[in-house]
């Protein structure tokens, strides 16, 4: 990984993000957020946006049609990359990420337009810092907005494991032995659920 100034993202290699996923199913999130030196909502956004860079290019599907089932494990693993992307999106526990109190700004927004705009202002900020700690809580706040950004571009460009979630969730849950307000608890909106045709009760 090569590291930046100034508040530019990091460049992750494909070992990197290989790295991060071996490490967070072998010992989760708190092991990331550990070794990388993250907050919380940062890691989920590195741990999600590490399993988009590695997934395999889908073959390409008629419109309406299911994905290909996968072996359990691998379904498994789907059903948890999706949690990750679910948590990672759902920054403010409505879908959207916190801007904070950035004139101009909404103070929260779906829009990743609206999210560079407001990653140029903090940039500005860590330029214009006049103390270290300062300086520190604007690369923060610039970390947790690019994480913000990948959580909402992935959401919006459609995801295979929301599409395999939606596919077999069901089942899945079904033998697992989870509930509907389960993977709310977790994060999984409910419209996701409703399409999975995991319901309450």
């Amino acid at each position: 990984m090569t590291g930046s100034k100034k508040g530019r993202p990091r460049r992750y290699t494909e070992d990197d993000f290989r790295e991060i996923v071996a490490l967070a199913d072998a010992e989760g999130v708190e092991a990331v957020e550990k070794t990388r030196n993250l907050k919380r909502v940062s890691a989920l956004g590195l741990i999600a946006r590490a399993r988009k860079a590695l997934e395999p290019a889908p073959a390409p599907r008629r419109k309406g049609s299911k994905p290909a089932r996968p072996s359990p494990m691998a379904l498994t693993k789907a059903v948890g990359a999706f949690i990750y992307e679910c948590q990672a999106g759902y920054l403010n526990g409505s879908g959207k990420v916190t801007l904070g109190a950035l004139a101009g700004f909404p103070s929260s927004t779906t829009d990743p337009e609206t999210v560079r705009r407001a990653i140029e202002v903090m940039r500005d900020r860590i330029a214009d810092a006049k103390t270290p700690i300062t300086e520190l809580k604007a690369r923060q706040r610039v970390r947790d907005l690019e994480y913000g950004l990948e959580a909402l571009e992935v959401r919006a460009q459609g995801s295979a494991n929301r599409e395999i979630f939606v596919a077999y969730g069901a089942e899945w849950a079904e033998g697992a032995g989870i509930d509907y307000e389960t993977f709310r608890d977790m994060g999984v909106p409910a419209e996701a659920l409703r399409e999975a045709g995991i319901t309450r009760g």
